[in-house]
């Protein structure tokens, strides 16, 4: 999938949620080096690591004043979860009562967090749709987007 998945979170439930994993070491010659981009993991999902950014103004714009007191972060989810995600929807023969463990794993974050965002930008960062939802209405349009995310204007979807 190529595309921006991921979660805006309060600071204090990331620290709180999300260790940070050991990063790559590597030798050169007898030096010892951390290779790549320190990443972070949540023990409730395997198969997961997340990259924490700063939100963006553009974001922010969208988000409630009373949730960016928070200070929230944007942590992107990657790994191979989201690969088997996006294969569990292109095989397509789910139930509309079946769920990913992904999906489980998200309605159990947002219930947590109580309140946040999930952001899905499609290839060149669309990002055209916002609004607010509950949990399964956020995975009723995950589903929706990832599965079709050629088509997809994006969303900002906020919850809490």
């Amino acid at each position: 999938m190529n595309a921006s998945f991921g979660l805006i979170l309060p600071r204090d439930f990331v620290f709180a949620n999300f260790t940070v994993a050991a990063q790559e070491i590597r030798h050169w010659g007898d030096e010892v080096i951390e290779a790549g981009e320190p990443r972070l993991v949540c023990a409730s999902l395997e198969g997961a690591f997340f990259q924490a950014f700063p939100v963006t103004g553009f974001v922010r714009q969208h988000l409630a004043n009373k949730f960016l007191s928070g200070n929230p972060l944007y942590l992107s989810i990657n790994g191979d979860i989201v690969d088997a995600y996006v294969q569990w929807l292109a095989d397509g023969d789910m139930r509309a009562s079946d769920t990913h463990v992904l999906e489980v794993w998200l309605l159990d974050l947002m219930a947590g967090a109580g309140s946040g965002a999930i952001l899905f930008a499609p290839e060149g960062d669309r990002l055209g749709t916002f609004f607010d939802a509950n949990g399964a209405e956020i995975v009723a349009s995950l589903r929706l987007n990832v599965k079709d995310s050629w088509d997809s204007p994006g969303f900002l979807a906020r919850f809490g």
